[in-house]
């Protein structure tokens, strides 16, 4: 797949159109923005979609295009390791009928147990909400395997009306412990899409 294009693009078997924040994206429709451009391909190598990385305000809206296809791994929250505080509740519009909430204090996190088949670059997406107060954005911070946290941002865009918050990170072949602790305000957890970075 050629990705050098900086652009959005449908791949023929996605709906017909999207929405990324302000834009409107039409099959075989591209909207340059200047920036990096990635393919992502599901765990069986099969490609997905072409994603941009693009600013985080734009970012949220990326859940309406990622598609959940055949062939396709996704960790649920509520099957994750939790410690002290988040734990699952059930919620209707959740991609199981669960998520994770109640990430409240600094010591807090949710912990995926990821499994990769050979060790590289990997797209992490994680479909989160956040309600905090007053339009504030929230933060987790990342670790992989117990290495160095980074921000890792949720858009406000009010409980249970899900965005997906992305990231770039090096992962292990086999198991990997994938770390969201509490950053900045609150943001919940619905699961976790993984995504090899070609």
């Amino acid at each position: 797949m050629d990705c050098m294009a900086p652009a959005i693009t449908l791949l023929p078997n996605q709906k017909t159109e999207a929405r990324i924040g302000f834009y409107i994206i039409q099959r075989g429709t591209e909207i340059p923005v200047g920036l990096e451009i990635s393919a992502l391909k599901n765990l069986h190598g099969i490609p997905i979609i072409r994603l941009i990385w693009v600013p985080q305000s734009i970012l949220m809206f990326l859940s309406r295009c990622l598609p959940v296809e055949a062939g396709h791994d996704r960790y649920e929250a509520e099957n994750a390791t939790m410690s002290n505080g988040p734990y699952s509740v059930a919620e209707s519009s959740a991609s199981n009928g669960r998520k994770v909430g109640y990430i409240d204090y600094a010591n807090s996190y949710v912990e995926f147990k990821v499994s990769v088949p050979s060790s590289g670059y990997y797209v992490i997406a994680a479909r989160t909400g956040n309600g905090t107060s007053r339009g504030y954005w929230a933060t987790h911070k990342l670790s992989v395997n117990g290495g160095t946290e980074s921000n890792f941002h949720v858009a406000n865009a009010g409980w249970n009306n899900w965005g997906t918050s992305t990231a770039k990170v090096w992962l292990n072949a086999g198991n990997n412990k994938i770390r969201f602790r509490k950053g900045d305000h609150y943001a919940e957890i619905d699961c976790l899409d993984v995504f090899l970075v070609q």
